[in-house]
């Protein structure tokens, strides 16, 4: 289940460049992306507890159960990215940092989800737990997550495919970016750092990825 949420930024704790930088964009400095693997790690290993994110490799994935894992997303992704919207000078620091960060919003992938699956978004439940999004060092910390994210997407597409074959006729937030998945991954690894090396704020990013962590943990384990 390591494939669910797992950002691949590896090295090893010596600080030397983890194997193939080609691929990964480990050429970066990788103090802050250390320290967001390593801090996070506890709370990737309570995501693959839950129980419908596992079905997913288990062998006992549903379409219902499907429509679970899309809905659960799309009410927590929406929550924050509207809320992102909404506060329009974030928004504009952000793309300083991250032009392309409208292109990596992805509650509308997730609503095209909803829409093939036949579920009405109006429907929904509301998100009532989300993660502090106050500071751009926030909305860092949380864009790892879901960025990271990606890279996991690719194995839990095939896995889906696999499933259910032509009972789904296309997915699109578990293949958000396609072939350049790992383009877009470095691209946000060097947007990330250049932003930690600027504004100095590592520990609030940081900080900020594990409550994303955790709060998408309890909006996982209600009703």
């Amino acid at each position: 289940m390591t494939e669910l949420l797992k950002e691949n930024t590896q090295g090893n704790k010596s600080g030397e460049k983890p194997e193939n930088t080609s691929e990964l964009g480990s050429s970066l400095p990788t103090t802050l992306l250390q320290r967001l693997k390593t801090e996070t790690a506890p709370m990737h290993r309570d995501m693959e507890k839950i129980e419908c994110l596992k079905k997913i490799f288990d062998g006992t994935n549903t379409l219902e159960n499907y429509k679970l894992i899309i809905s659960k997303f799309y009410s927590f992704i929406k929550t924050v990215e509207s809320e992102l919207e909404n506060n329009t000078t974030l928004s504009e620091e952000l793309k300083a940092f991250l032009p392309d960060y409208p292109q990596r919003l992805r509650s509308s992938l997730l609503a095209r989800d909803l829409e093939i699956l036949g579920i009405n978004k109006k429907e929904i439940k509301q998100c009532s737990t989300r993660p502090k999004l106050e500071t751009l060092e926030n909305f860092f910390g949380y864009f790892y997550v879901i960025e990271g994210s990606s890279l996991g997407g690719i194995h839990i597409h095939k896995a889906l495919a696999s499933t259910f074959q032509d009972l789904v006729k296309e997915y699109n937030y578990f293949n958000s970016y396609g072939n350049e998945t790992h383009a877009k991954w470095k691209g946000f690894c060097g947007a990330i750092t250049d932003f930690s090396s600027q504004r100095g704020q590592t520990e609030e990013i940081v900080n900020s990825a594990k409550e994303t962590f955790v709060k998408l943990y309890q909006h996982f384990q209600q009703p």
